[in-house]
């Protein structure tokens, strides 16, 4: 709905309400005391002082403090104690000028000297449209205009719908007038979140009185922290104030349903605040660098077993917290699913005229234009987060996860063919029922303009039958006259009927009729840009999984520099021996020669776009080694990652690849042979002591990378001089990372009853005999909560592998 739609339908509203001049003063009075209550109940909870009426508004003070609190700010008055007009004029102006340029709200013929003349319907307006912002919200950030008074209303009036479905025999809530006058609908919301406090039966019995039950639950409301807005005689009125009431409804709304969310939320919030410092990224990855950079080498066994932790804890850790944020995830969209089945769920009989349904309507047409797509996004970006979580399971031979079937996909699939089952009933009730209405209205018009049509043949009929003499044609003109004045009044009333079925269709047409269309369209677009997206996003997936993998082993044979193929000072060697690439060859007959003897850049562009996957015009460290590999076949595997390695330092690029430019450079001035360096070292006496038959070295990179596997058991075992558990003492003993050490509860479970003082032990055998049932696999709510800002992986390999 448009801003200046809902202007008119409020100020229509409004004209409802106001017949008379007595009618008119008790709805300002009555507005005028519900929204100077509401205006003191934010001052004070913004620390500032309250107002002793409206009037307080002129100075331009008490106005911005309220603004203040609405919107978190500071501002400041240009006058803080202002006394003449013009100085009260400048601090309206201020905060004025900041509710439409900076909070984009629309204020209709207001101004500062409105304020200061205490006009007060323009006055109440402003109020109206700050209350309607600030307080009718509904907790999600959604593209509803701020001023949307027909979402925010069908928000509130949904929500009292279904917290008092218990009694919805007796209540029966449908507007925000009527539908409170008897004060069982407030009795019944007080006795759902507050049984402590009233019981809907008993108060109902004891106060057969509308106004004594209406009282008596608003006086228990206070005792929970619900404001008193309006009284008892404001409600139990022939026609109440309907923005009063909605100001009313919307505190209980905030302390009511907004305070369960809290409350759901909170032990998570505290779990966070506790593992802040293991959340603060910067400062751990800056200590970190530190901490290896003292180090220098690895030279002792002592420092290969911390090595070989740090790697399985950062390693496992982080696949520990991408299963957490899935199941979070889904846990929440699994939630979100089941509101809104809840809320296109509907029986016939809830809707007893054609505006229940509009409001229905509205409701289904923001599910299908913006919620349905929202919850089709994140079901399959869930779906992809858990194939990239299996992904790395069984990179580093882990058994792949399954959740828990009230967190599964296949729960969210099953939910999904559900709603789309309830949209189309409610799509297709909501058409029939104004298919069928706009049928009555139409038969309606065409009954009553047939009506209007024989009078006229009538007439017609009259007018031309001959007359024997005058006294007779004037009696026949007299009985036609009284007739077309009653045809004058029909067609009056037929064309004030048109006016009507128009302004129908008007709204209809609006967003009705065209709005399949342009949802199929709009649809294809959003869909076909999601999947692009995704594609890319598993591709930068996967890439970044295969350099985190490189990693783990460059890490793990590091501490050992054994005798290799590559020589140890490679990066001071960017220049490979050999004979350089460049001479034309052709066969015996002159034919054609293979792709490798191409001369100039014929070959450098033939072997670059052969290995470049997806024409990305780079190629990232697996395509660039294969690719240096089908020129240099004996050039091994860490060789070609270091020559990457050098290339990449060298180069500003971002994206983690080498561009064709110096992939070119280094493949025309670069020849190998494959010889042994003549001057390679001889192993050092610390470096000696690691060489033995059970260094990284003589172990299979299957085995480095298999997080389950005997080679990573063994290093717990030594590390926990063979016991049956490890402790926070054996890793500091081999002064293994703070912030790595908290992370081992997230891994394995904890043995015994210890005192938070004492040393934790921890069942790592556990772990390698049944991964499966270890702490990796199950619910995070059950495990440790999800940490939603883990120590990133790559980060820290990429300091274990610079120390």
């Amino acid at each position: 709905m448009s801003t200046s739609d809902d202007s008119q339908e409020s100020f229509e509203a409004d004209q409802s309400i106001i017949s008379t001049g007595s009618d008119t003063q008790k709805w300002i009075l009555i507005q005028e005391k519900t929204f100077f209550r509401w205006a003191n109940m934010k001052l004070e909870g913004g620390e500032y002082d309250k107002i002793d009426s409206l009037d307080d508004l002129i100075s331009g003070i008490s106005l911005l403090n309220l603004i203040n609190v609405l919107t978190q700010q500071k501002i400041t008055p240009v006058y803080v104690k202002p006394k003449t007009k013009f100085q009260q004029i400048e601090n309206l102006t201020r905060a004025l000028d900041f509710i439409r340029n900076h909070e984009k709200l629309h204020l209709y013929n207001i101004g500062p000297e409105d304020i200061i003349d205490g006009n007060i319907k323009l006055i109440l307006g402003l109020l109206w449209t700050l209350i309607l912002k600030y307080s009718l919200q509904d907790g999600s950030k959604t593209d509803e205009k701020a001023d949307d008074s027909s979402g925010k209303k069908e928000i509130l009036l949904r929500w009292a719908q279904i917290a008092t479905a218990e009694h919805k025999d007796e209540v029966k809530i449908q507007n925000f007038t009527t539908s409170w006058t008897d004060g069982l609908a407030f009795a019944a919301l007080l006795d759902k979140y507050r049984p402590d406090l009233i019981n809907y039966d008993k108060a109902k019995s004891d106060f057969p009185n509308a106004t004594d039950l209406t009282e008596e639950v608003i006086k228990q409301a206070e005792t929970a922290g619900i404001n008193r807005l309006i009284d008892a005689e404001d409600f139990v009125n022939t026609k109440p104030d309907e923005k009063s009431i909605m100001a009313y409804v919307s505190i209980w709304y905030e302390k009511f349903h907004v305070g369960e969310i809290l409350k759901l939320t909170d032990h998570n919030v505290k779990e966070l605040e506790k593992r802040k410092s293991q959340m603060d990224l910067t400062k751990q990855i800056a200590d970190l660098a530190q901490e290896k950079e003292d180090k220098n080498e690895i030279k002792t066994a002592k420092d290969v077993l911390r090595v070989r932790l740090e790697t399985f804890i950062a390693v496992v850790g982080n696949i520990v917290a991408m299963k957490n944020r899935l199941l979070a995830r889904m846990e929440s969209l699994i939630v979100k699913m089941a509101n809104w089945m809840a809320q296109l769920s509907f029986t016939s009989d809830e809707f007893r005229n054609l505006e229940d349904v509009l409001r229905f309507r509205t409701l289904v047409i923001r599910y299908r234009t913006s919620e349905k797509m929202k919850i089709f996004k994140e079901l399959n970006l869930l779906i992809s987060e858990k194939l990239k979580l299996n992904m790395c399971l069984r990179d580093y031979k882990l058994q792949t996860f399954e959740e828990p079937q009230e967190k599964s996909i296949k729960k969210a699939e099953k939910l999904m063919k559900q709603l789309n089952s309830f949209e189309i009933e409610a799509q297709k009730f909501v058409h029939e029922y104004i298919e069928s209405h706009t049928d009555q209205m139409r038969t309606t018009f065409h009954k009553n303009a047939s009506s209007i049509q024989l009078g006229l043949n009538l007439i017609e009929s009259e007018l031309s039958e001959p007359h024997t003499n005058t006294q007779e044609q004037l009696n026949c003109l007299t009985e036609v006259m009284n007739d077309l004045k009653s045809l004058e009044l029909m067609t009056q009333r037929l064309d004030t009927y048109e006016g009507k079925i128009k302004s129908f269709f008007a709204r209809i047409d609006k967003s009705y009729d065209s709005i399949d269309s342009d949802l199929k369209i709009s649809k294809f677009k959003a869909k076909t840009t999601f999947f692009h997206d995704m594609v890319v996003d598993r591709l930068q997936f996967i890439d970044r999984e295969i350099q985190k993998k490189e990693k783990v082993l460059r890490i793990l044979k590091k501490p050992h520099a054994m005798k290799e193929n590559v020589p140890p000072t490679l990066k001071q060697k960017t220049i490979l021996k050999g004979q350089a690439v460049g001479d034309k060859k052709q066969n015996a007959e002159g034919e054609e020669a293979d792709p490798k003897e191409m001369d100039g850049l014929a070959l450098e562009r033939y072997v670059f776009n052969k290995f470049d996957r997806g024409n990305k015009t780079y190629l990232n460290k697996a395509e660039f080694k294969e690719a240096f590999g089908y020129l240099y076949p004996k050039m091994g595997d860490s060789q070609l990652g270091e020559l990457f390695e050098i290339i990449y330092d060298s180069s500003h690029e971002i994206l983690r690849g080498v561009r064709f430019d110096d992939f070119a450079k280094v493949l025309r001035s670069t020849g190998y042979k494959g010889e042994e360096d003549d001057n390679e070292e001889e192993p050092s006496d610390d470096e000696s002591e690691l060489s033995s038959s059970n260094a990284p070295n003589s172990v299979k990179d299957e085995e480095l990378v298999n997080m389950a596997g005997q080679f990573y058991l063994k290093t717990f075992e030594e590390s926990s001089s063979y016991k049956e558990y490890i402790t926070i003492t054996d890793l500091k003993k081999l002064n293994l990372d703070e912030r790595l050490r908290s992370r081992i509860n997230e891994i394995f479970v904890r043995t015994g009853e210890e005192e938070e003082s004492s040393d934790s032990k921890y069942n790592y055998p556990e772990f390698f005999k049944r991964p499966e049932n270890s702490m990796l696999y199950e619910d995070s709510n059950s495990a440790s909560s999800p940490d939603t800002n883990p120590v990133d992986l790559d980060n820290i390999l990429s300091e274990l592998h610079d120390a």
